[in-house]
């Protein structure tokens, strides 16, 4: 006689689930950090961010998992940021295949780099101001100097008032910079301003969060 052995339903089906150092079977998948009851090791649960599987880590593999996720998490914030800025999804895939074994950051900045290349074509200031500046965070948050980007936003913004007007006068963000302060409220005509790249503040000392270089918040307006 035939035996039939019924499939059991997904709802059924028992996941084993074991510690990582001696494999010791435990009574459920651990939602926090939790010990061995056998081998007394700490485990740490760890959610993968492309499936939401929860795997079991060592001790030793959580600085690597730490470091994943946050480079996952600044590629997804500045992959949004470069579409939000007017790269199509299709233009960001081709732009990957282009280059020769690109990172995501590659394809990110050469990204944000091409927009000013199309924005520039138009002459269209006031986007190039906002690219300039995502490029100046950027910069800032992987550790390189924003001074260069800032100083092409604020050209970009000045070329963009210069259209309705000859004069600028400059705000601070009120963050405490002497030299900065010192700054407050003086105008300048437009031309002399580009000229002389009064801004950013060379001599600033306001850093942003994790910045390694100043990132001076002063703007005209």
């Amino acid at each position: 006689m035939t035996k039939h052995i019924t499939a059991k339903q997904p709802s059924q089906i028992i996941h084993t689930v074991s510690c990582p150092y001696c494999g010791t079977k435990l009574d459920k998948m651990p939602v926090r950090k939790c010990m061995c009851r056998e081998c007394r090791k700490n485990i740490y649960p760890w959610k993968e961010l492309q499936t939401n599987k929860i795997i079991l880590l060592k001790e030793t593999e959580l600085q690597s998992y730490n470091n994943k996720k946050e480079e996952y998490n600044f590629v997804r914030k500045w992959k949004t940021r470069l579409l939000e800025s007017g790269m199509s999804r299709t233009k960001y895939e081709e732009l990957g295949k282009k280059l020769d074994m690109p990172s995501e950051r590659d394809v990110i900045w050469c990204g944000f780099n091409q927009l000013i290349m199309e924005y520039s074509v138009i002459s269209d200031f006031r986007h190039l101001k906002d690219l300039y500046f995502s490029l100046a965070l950027f910069d800032n948050e992987e550790g390189n100097n924003p001074f260069d980007n800032l100083r092409s936003s604020h050209k970009m913004h000045l070329l963009y008032l210069k259209q309705t007007g000859n004069k600028v006068r400059i705000m601070c963000s009120g963050s405490g910079c002497e030299t900065c302060e010192k700054q407050k409220d003086k105008i300048y005509p437009i031309d002399y301003a580009l000229t002389h790249s009064i801004l950013p503040n060379s001599k600033c000392t306001q850093y942003l969060q994790n910045g390694q270089y100043p990132f001076c918040r002063c703007s005209y307006i």
